[in-house]
């Protein structure tokens, strides 16, 4: 995933564009899916954010 403008995700995959996403929110929607407090994986949040995982 590169954010190009704010507005806009690129998703590429061995270097060939997939495609893009044009929303504002859509990156902090997508990384709160991993970092959320809320998250279904909380030892995975633990470990992404640096701390100790369980």
């Amino acid at each position: 995933m590169k954010q190009t403008n704010g507005e806009s995700e690129l998703f590429y995959f061995n270097n060939e564009k997939l495609g893009a996403i044009e929303d504002e929110r859509f990156a902090d929607n997508f990384l709160a899916i991993w970092l959320s407090a809320d998250t279904t994986e909380p030892s995975l949040r633990k470990q992404l954010i640096g701390g100790k995982h369980d």
